[in-house]
């Protein structure tokens, strides 16, 4: 609920529920928030968003690099026995994209360096 100059809270707990995936996806069906994926060297992923936030409805402006976690492994699987070679993850063309509502409105409550409204969410997004 906005306090009373119209801004909502931060979000302090509870910004992974669901409801902001189901609503983060009916703003991108919309048209209203845009979110890609691009794969970087080295297993990184940069992801975008921009638009609607499904809670504060600000511009999510978010912009942020992951590292992907997958198998990647050197060396000999046992003494004495073969070489393991060296993997890349698969990223597959649909990644699912983590982002947070990085908007640069006020939302009372909002731990000092910390921006956004305290929202966090996934949408599956193909990978370019």
């Amino acid at each position: 609920m906005p306090d009373d100059d119209g801004e909502l809270p931060y979000l302090q707990s509870g910004n992974t529920d669901p409801k902001w995936t189901e609503r983060a996806l009916e703003s991108a069906v919309a048209g209203r928030l845009h979110v890609n994926a691009k794969a970087l060297k080295d297993s990184r992923l940069m992801i975008r968003a921009t638009g609607e936030c499904p809670r504060c409805s600000h511009d999510v402006n978010y912009e942020f690099i992951e590292t992907v976690v997958g198998p990647k492994a050197v060396g000999r699987a046992v003494p004495g026995g073969s070489p393991i070679e060296s993997r890349q993850p698969d990223l597959g063309s649909f990644v699912d994209a983590h982002v947070l509502c990085w908007c640069e409105q006020k939302h009372p409550g909002r731990p000092a360096g910390s921006r956004g409204c305290g929202v966090g969410f996934s949408i599956g997004v193909k990978k370019s």
